[in-house]
């Protein structure tokens, strides 16, 4: 069975037979996220190998105080999108040591990394940071961090075709490969556009299954884009996110 934990806005924790891994992790009263009031970890096997990813430096996706796990867990990594700086302020608070910092791996855009079994790919996010291709256990999964089609309501608008292109740009390297869980922005301030990244994505990759993300506690927004007559053959894929802390178990095929 795979464990898969909503830890609120675009965090997500998701527990293997090895491995735990954690995206966005934003944890309970971290300065500048106040409306990210849940974020809570799933318990799990302490004993396992577990990856923090970070997929940009804005506050709703990246918190220091996720390294208060780095002296609990024995089997901890850390991976960050190269625009996160870990200062000495950090450093102090969290007494972080030489060893510590090696266990810090930072990636810039379009690289590749491997930590043991698990394989790294990062796209060129149209917002900032990047995001994130794993494959781990057999099993493929794909967090946009903070990419979107980023845009102000109106598809006219040059910032509209800008980002739509970069977007689909980025999106082409993993077209073509089967992706196991995808984890992909639906954000209602966009207006009428809020739909257009996910129902590329999800009409373009083929995906198992989409958990929607970066909602902003507007949970309805799932329930109108499963609506939508356009991707009404593939709305069983998404699941239904109502709530933080949701967990889903989902069956294991690998």
């Amino acid at each position: 069975m795979i464990k898969v934990t909503y830890l609120d806005h675009c965090g997500f924790e998701i527990e293997l037979d090895r491995h735990v891994l954690i995206f966005d992790f934003i944890p309970k009263g971290s300065p500048g996220a106040g409306f990210i009031s849940h974020a809570v970890l799933s318990p799990f096997d302490s004993g396992k190998n577990v990856v923090f990813f970070s997929s940009c430096r804005n506050p709703d996706h990246f918190s220091p105080e996720i390294f208060k796990y780095i002296h609990t867990l024995p089997h901890v990594r850390y991976v960050f999108s190269s625009d996160i700086r870990i200062g000495d302020e950090i450093k102090d608070r969290f007494k972080l040591s030489e060893n510590d910092m090696r266990k810090i791996k930072k990636m810039h855009p379009r690289s590749d990394l491997e930590l043991g079994e698990i394989k790294i790919k990062s796209l060129r996010s149209t917002g900032s940071g990047v995001s994130y291709v794993v494959d781990c256990e057999g099993l493929r999964l794909y967090h946009a961090g903070n990419m979107n089609i980023w845009n102000l309501g109106d598809t006219e608008d040059l910032m509209y075709q800008t980002e739509k292109s970069s977007y689909r740009r980025e999106l082409k390297i993993i077209k073509g490969t089967h992706v196991d869980l995808a984890f992909v922005v639906l954000d209602g301030r966009l207006g009428r556009t809020s739909f257009d990244g996910i129902k590329y994505y999800l009409m373009n990759i083929t995906t198992d299954l989409i958990f929607p993300m970066h909602l902003f506690g507007k949970y309805d927004l799932v329930r109108e884009l499963k609506r939508d007559p356009e991707i009404v053959n593939l709305r069983d894929r998404i699941i239904d996110i109502d709530r933080p802390d949701i967990v889903f178990d989902i069956p294991d095929e690998r």
